[in-house]
């Protein structure tokens, strides 16, 4: 088994959030589309919340409306422009860089926790997971050389 140094460790963890930014700068340039992840169970408590359960790491989510109605609006089809500007019309009372950045903070929340994934377009079916991202990282740090003292 190797033993990694603090430094390795950090540089590794560093590698994972670059390519955690990338994706999700993926989603604000629209070039990919959020999709929920199929394994989530979810319903709405009431008109404003969703309760989520994600049998990958069993958390069991309470969302408030904001993030429940961005969660619905997560359905494949839509674009974070066609989500942003559903927003900004349903809510005119917003300003529109508050809209922006909460939906951005969404998203963020939504597919680290694995809520969501990402695919490709609307008509690629190809997608990402946030666990493509660990596995990725796990495969390059099993990949080095040697232990570390």
């Amino acid at each position: 088994m190797k033993l990694y140094t603090k430094k390795e460790m950090l540089e590794k963890s560093e590698k994972m959030q670059k390519r955690f930014l990338s994706e999700l700068n993926k989603v604000i340039n629209n070039e990919v589309v959020p999709l929920k992840f199929n394994l989530i169970s979810w319903r709405e408590d009431n008109e404003d919340t969703v309760i989520a359960l994600n049998p990958i790491n069993g958390v069991l989510n309470i969302m408030n409306p904001s993030l429940a109605l961005i969660f619905k609006l997560c359905d494949g089809k839509k674009t974070l422009k066609d989500i942003e500007d559903y927003l900004i019309e349903s809510f005119p009372d917003i300003d529109k860089k508050v809209i922006q950045y909460d939906l951005k903070n969404a998203m963020v929340q939504l597919f680290s926790n694995a809520y969501l994934k990402l695919q490709k377009s609307i008509i690629s079916k190809e997608e990402v997971f946030i666990t493509d991202i660990y596995n990725e990282l796990a495969a390059k740090m099993g990949s080095a050389n040697g232990p570390t003292s």
